[in-house]
């Protein structure tokens, strides 16, 4: 144990500065620890689109599983970190000790916080499972079309969680031996336009099609056809709704009962299936 372990944990310290919260929340202290030991780093960008790249390289480096991957030292971190926001080292006459600096880029925004992600375990059932190949067809367009508010278009981001997916398959390992979780989804963005958005996995029998459809490739068998909508409120925000979906939803970590509807704000997520994650943002 050396340097690079009070690395990892100033690396944590910059992504809350940065986001308003802990890279790894979990609501069971266990889960806390197993994400630290092999869940990836969360990406910077999910919740601060608004930050150079360059800031989740520099953060995904200090927070990598293996300490020999991370900066030789945590001035290397901090002045790497500082270049990636456009700001100048500490000590200009210093040098990384490793010689790699990431290139300078001028930051969009200053920091701002953001909800704290969570993820909770549940029981899983599988639904639908005769329809779960990829379906043809083009999706149609959202059932309102207002323009976003002016304040900054809304984006949900797609993408998986293995945290997650863990919590899932440890509340009920019979039902969810058969899931795998992904090797690979790349990371998809919808943009929410329209009063109402509907979450699930369009299927062929269906006159209503998912605006946010999560048939896949991969396909997440824990997603219902109609699993939830993301329904516009009267501030230009969102509050999200289960649709008595087989396996319910989750925001921040905390089950939301069937035809609650919940407000939803920039950097919450929501978790739905097996392994999908939604964050929301905004600008």
């Amino acid at each position: 144990m050396d340097g690079r372990t009070d690395q990892y944990a100033l690396a944590c310290v910059a992504y809350e500065l940065l986001t308003g919260s802990v890279p790894f929340k979990r609501e069971d202290p266990m889960m806390v620890l197993y994400a630290h030991a092999y869940a990836d780093p969360p990406r910077l960008a999910a919740a601060r689109p608004d930050l150079p790249p360059a800031v989740d390289a520099v953060l995904a480096r200090s927070l990598a599983k293996q300490p020999a991957q991370r900066y030789d030292r945590c001035g290397d971190f901090a002045d790497a970190l500082r270049e990636a926001l456009g700001l100048e080292p500490y000590d200009p006459r210093r040098t990384a000790g490793d010689g790699t600096r990431v290139p300078a880029q001028p930051p969009s925004s200053a920091p701002s916080s953001a909800s704290a992600p969570v993820a909770k375990t549940r029981t899983m059932t599988i639904p639908e499972l005769g329809e779960l190949p990829d379906l043809p067809g083009p999706r149609p367009p959202a059932l309102n079309s207002s323009a976003p508010n002016a304040a900054g278009a809304w984006t949900a981001v797609v993408t998986a969680d293995r945290g997650y997916y863990e919590h899932v398959r440890a509340a009920d390992a019979a039902d969810s031996a058969s899931i795998s979780f992904p090797a690979y989804i790349a990371e998809r963005r919808f943009a929410l336009a329209g009063d109402l958005i509907r979450i699930g996995r369009r299927s062929s029998k269906s006159a209503q099609q998912p605006d946010i459809d999560l048939t896949g490739p991969p396909v997440d068998p824990g997603v219902s056809r109609q699993h939830a909508e993301l329904r516009r409120v009267g501030d230009g925000g969102w509050s999200v709704i289960d649709l008595d979906s087989d396996n319910g939803i989750q925001v921040n970590g905390k089950d939301v009962p069937a035809g609650t509807a919940v407000p939803v704000y920039p950097g919450d997520q929501i978790h739905l299936g097996a392994w999908t994650l939604i964050t929301l943002t905004r600008g």
